[in-house]
Order: structure tokens, then C-alpha cells, then sequence
């Protein structure tokens, strides 16, 4: 039985600040042990990310969407998954999430972390604004949304883990730092750690991961029409 609105709307808040709390608590853990980011300090970082979003999910999706992502909202919006109604109270409850998720982490270190700045939410200056930067997001933002769908589509039951070990693997992989999630991406302007970025960087990701993410879900469109037409 589907949840109402209300409820639904919550969990996607609560989803999106746990996101935001593993993202920036990891990135300011790892760094007060790995000053400079070495691989052991991203592999944590990333470790720590993929399983956050696997038990996040693995919570929520048996009793709401657990999109925590408004890209994948508004894929699922173009699908007819989620009526087009609710998607403004999806995205509402998302990027406040995450910037409550990222308040939350800062608040968490203020006693064991050296903040550039005594605000709990502090800018960004971190510069993510490259070529090379931007085609990478691009990519690893179609890909996630491919696994993303196709999971949740095919085999939901395995959407959590999916989920979770692409994050891992693209946090690894990518240069972009892999945000893949526009609401992720607003709420890291907020910090001054290393899973920051800034607020120009920042207009350029969310055009890239929404641009990605509506062609991944025209892909899945295109490439199961033949079986749906075979089904009817």
C-alpha cells in the first residue's frame, strides 16, 4: 500500500540528510587522519558513502520511493512513476535535507574539527569546473541513473546495493568527486570540507546530472519499448 504524501515526503528528507551526513562527516573524519587526500582517505570516504546509501535505501523503499535524488524524481516523473504533482514536494524535501544533513555533520565535528570559518554552514571554494570535470559527472551521473532505474524497474530488491556499490566505484573513479544527485550537490556548496563545491561549479553540475539523467531514462525508454509492445 502506498504511503501518503506527507509520509512519503518525509522519508525522502530524512533519506537525503543521512546521505549528506556520511558524505561530509567521512570527508571531515578521513582528513583529520589524512591531511593530504591519499587513496586509503578516498576509499574510506567512498566505503562509507555506498554503504550509508544501501542501508538508506534498504530503510526506506519497502515503505516509500527513496529516490533521495531529484534527478531520479524527475526521470521517474517522465516514466509516470511519480505523478508530476508530487515532484515539488519531492524536490522540496530533498535539498532541504541536504543542507539539514550537512548543518547536522558540521555540528556532529564542531568539537573535533578545525572549520576555515565558525559557521556550521560555511561556502564552499572549491573549483569543479573543468572540461574534464564536467564530462565526468555527465558520464557517471547516466550510469547511476541507468543502474537506478533498471533496478528499480526489473529487480527492486536489489536497487540498495546496486546503488550503494556504483556510489562506491564512482567515488573511486570519477575526478567529479561523482555527486550524481542534484540535491548532494546544493548541500556540499555548504561546506568547507573536501566534499565541497562551490557555488559556480555547482549551476554547471546540476545541468550536467539533469541533462544526464533525462537521457538515461530515454534510453531505458527506447530500450525497452520493443518488450513492452511485445507484452501487450
Amino acid at each position: 500500500m502506498r504511503l501518503s504524501l506527507i509520509k512519503r515526503t518525509v522519508a525522502e528528507f530524512l533519506g537525503t540528510a543521512g546521505l549528506l551526513i556520511a558524505i561530509v562527516a567521512s570527508a571531515l573524519l578521513v582528513v583529520q587522519y589524512e591531511p593530504q587526500l591519499s587513496l586509503l582517505a578516498l576509499l574510506v570516504h567512498a566505503i562509507a558513502v555506498g554503504l550509508a546509501l544501501f542501508a538508506l535505501i534498504a530503510i526506506f523503499a519497502p515503505i516509500a520511493d527513496a529516490h533521495f535524488n531529484p534527478a531520479l524524481s524527475l526521470v521517474m516523473v517522465f516514466r509516470r512513476s511519480l505523478p508530476f504533482y508530487e515532484l515539488p514536494f519531492y524536490l522540496v524535501a530533498q535539498c532541504a535535507g541536504a543542507v539539514v544533513g550537512v548543518l547536522l555533520a558540521h555540528m556532529m565535528f564542531t568539537t573535533f574539527v578545525s572549520f576555515e570559518t565558525t559557521h556550521l554552514l560555511s561556502m564552499s571554494g572549491i573549483d569543479r569546473s573543468s572540461n574534464a570535470v564536467l564530462i565526468a559527472e555527465g558520464v557517471f551521473t547516466y550510469l547511476f541513473m541507468l543502474v537506478l532505474v533498471s533496478t528499480i524497474q526489473n529487480n527492486p530488491s536489489r536497487t540498495a546495493l546496486a546503488a550503494g556499490l556504483f556510489v562506491s566505484a564512482a567515488i573511486i573513479s570519477s575526478p567529479s568527486g561523482a555527486f550524481m544527485n542534484p540535491a548532494v550537490t546544493l548541500g556540499r556548496i555548504f561546506t568547507s570540507s573536501m566534499a565541497g563545491i562551490n557555488s559556480d561549479s555547482s549551476v554547471l553540475y546540476v545541468a550536467v546530472q539533469l541533462f544526464a539523467a533525462i537521457m538515461a531514462g530515454g534510453t531505458i525508454a527506447w530500450m525497452t519499448s520493443g518488450k513492452k509492445k511485445g507484452n501487450s
